[in-house]
């Protein structure tokens, strides 16, 4: 997830361990997805309280239609629901747009991949372009703007 913000792009991303999560446990192809969108919008929100301007809004890249919808009721339950997240700060639950129609969601692709790459295979050549625009709270990004789950 990236931000446009005066300081430049700023970004978040959530590293999912699928080997730790076991494929007999209920909804297992279904809850990283959901885990990993609690996960964005809760360090969105920090991220929210501590600026001027508190509001924001996320956009995402289209998947199908049935998906956006389940994604915006997840969405909204976390924003009434969670301790970690005021609902206030966002403008509207999730915008859905094709990713080849955004070049801020291409652009969030590539930070994925380089994210991705870093903590797969080590390969931290892209991952360090893009290192010091990684969300941090009190000098840290590790667990604020880089969250690996599960622990």
């Amino acid at each position: 997830m990236w931000l446009n913000c005066a300081n430049g792009l700023i970004n978040f991303y959530i590293i999912i361990d699928k080997a730790k999560i076991s494929p007999r446990a209920a909804g297992y192809k279904e809850f990283p997805k959901l885990k990993s969108w609690e996960f964005l919008i809760e360090r969105y929100n920090l991220y929210l309280t501590n600026q001027i301007d508190k509001k924001g809004i996320i956009l995402s890249d289209a998947v199908t239609i049935s998906l956006e919808s389940k994604h915006r009721e997840f969405a909204k339950a976390i924003y009434t629901t969670s301790l970690h997240v005021q609902n206030v700060h966002f403008i509207e639950s999730i915008l859905f747009e094709p990713s080849h129609s955004s070049n801020l969601l291409q652009l969030a692709d590539v930070a994925a991949f380089a994210c991705g790459r870093k903590h797969n295979s080590g390969d931290p050549l892209l991952f360090d372009i893009i290192k010091g625009k990684i969300f941090s709270y009190n000098g840290t990004s590790v667990g604020y703007g880089c969250k690996s789950w599960p622990e």
